[in-house]
């Protein structure tokens, strides 16, 4: 908004991608709001509830998600870093390892769009240092902090040339190109060997 472009912001505390899409009617919302609206670029930032689900649920709704902005690209937030203390209550697993689950789809659907929010997160863990007390949210200056990261990483990635298709490498076309050559000179020295003898 700072450098002049109008946001549209559609947040509701305590959602989930899965949850969204398959119980909230969030596709319908989702189409709603860009025939309304078109925007140039989407960012989804939904996953830090998903921990908690499975990580094929996750990533379909994602990709359910992204699937809406056909020909706009969509970008999407991870979840951030945790401090370590912070385990689920039963099992006792790291939210840290129960998040990398929530990486891995949104990766798979978004690719060289998918911002990993952890590295870019892994200094305001601690309540002193931006945290809620929950370990989970982020009190108000802590959110300041990373929004502004957020918002140069996603700056980097919309300016980065998306990946074009490569031929093969030198050496593995080379080698194709020369079991070609060898396999046609074997069947030509077959070939002579057969008129020789007179076995063709």
């Amino acid at each position: 908004m700072a450098q002049g472009h109008s946001v549209r912001i559609h947040a509701k505390n305590g959602r989930t991608a899965h949850v969204f899409v398959n119980r909230q009617g969030g596709l319908a919302l989702l189409r709603s709001e860009l025939a309304a609206h078109r925007p140039d670029r989407v960012i989804i930032i939904l996953g830090t509830n998903d921990l908690f689900f499975s990580e094929s649920l996750t990533q379909r709704a994602l990709k359910r998600m992204r699937n809406v902005f056909k020909g706009i690209p969509v970008y999407h937030i991870g979840p951030p870093a945790f401090a370590d203390r912070l385990r689920t209550r039963k099992t006792k697993i790291s939210y840290n390892t129960l998040a990398k689950r929530v990486v891995r789809a949104g990766r798979a659907v978004f690719g060289a769009r998918f911002i990993d929010a952890r590295p870019l997160t892994m200094d305001v863990v601690e309540p002193a240092q931006g945290r809620a007390a929950d370990l989970i949210h982020f009190n108000v200056a802590g959110a300041k902090i990373v929004a502004d990261r957020w918002a140069s990483a996603l700056q980097k990635a919309a300016t980065t040339p998306a990946p074009t298709k490569r031929w093969p490498r030198p050496a593995v076309a080379m080698g194709v190109l020369l079991g070609v050559g060898l396999l046609r000179l074997y069947e030509r020295r077959e070939l002579v060997k057969k008129k020789e003898t007179g076995t063709e």
